[in-house]
């Protein structure tokens, strides 16, 4: 008897979705020689990113970032991405893999599928209110927002929050929000 709601497309789309976030999983481990994210914030995003800078750093606005800031960091985060599932999907179709080991790859690919279709879509709907670009980094206790352009006002930066807020199911005193100076 089969399950209505389990058709071959459903099963086929999850499994895929659970390498994805399995693989990442694995491929960041496999630098930290364990299951447990080695940053000082326990996120493998919140690393070195484009030209060295450090997601504190942008933020913070300790250093300026460059006009292809944008673009070169999507770039890097979905190659980082794509190693990371192909890396999973290797754990998972290892025959050395215990059952625990696919199981966590499976999950762990979930999240990531899951983090990158919040991001996206976040960064989207920031987009289509105007900004020139956007991009979002989703923490467990917080998000930050940075947004390229001169200056926001405080009703660009409510607005932020508002949409960030609303998606994230975030509070707002854990949403920060910077913009570049950089334009064009």
């Amino acid at each position: 008897m089969q399950i209505p709601f389990l058709k071959k497309k459903n099963v086929i789309l999850a499994s895929l979705m659970v390498l994805l976030v399995v693989a990442s999983y694995i491929n960041y481990n496999a630098y930290s020689g364990d299951f447990t994210a080695s940053s000082e914030n326990d996120n493998p995003l919140n690393a070195k990113l484009v030209n060295s800078l450090t997601e504190d750093e942008i933020m913070s606005g300790d250093k300026a970032v460059s006009a292809s800031f944008f673009i070169d960091y999507r770039i890097e985060r979905d190659a980082k991405r794509s190693e990371d599932i192909q890396t999973l999907k290797s754990i998972t179709a290892s025959s050395s893999s215990t059952e625990e080991n696919i199981a966590e790859a499976n999950e762990v690919m979930i999240e990531l599928v899951q983090l990158s279709q919040e991001e996206l879509q976040l960064e989207n709907m920031i987009v289509s209110k105007g900004y020139e670009d956007c991009v979002v980094f989703l923490h467990d206790d917080y998000v930050n927002v940075l947004i390229k352009g001169d200056t926001l006002t405080t009703q660009q930066a409510v607005q932020i929050q508002d949409i960030v807020a609303k998606q994230c199911k975030m509070p707002l005193s854990q949403i920060y929000i910077a913009s570049t100076g950089v334009t064009q």
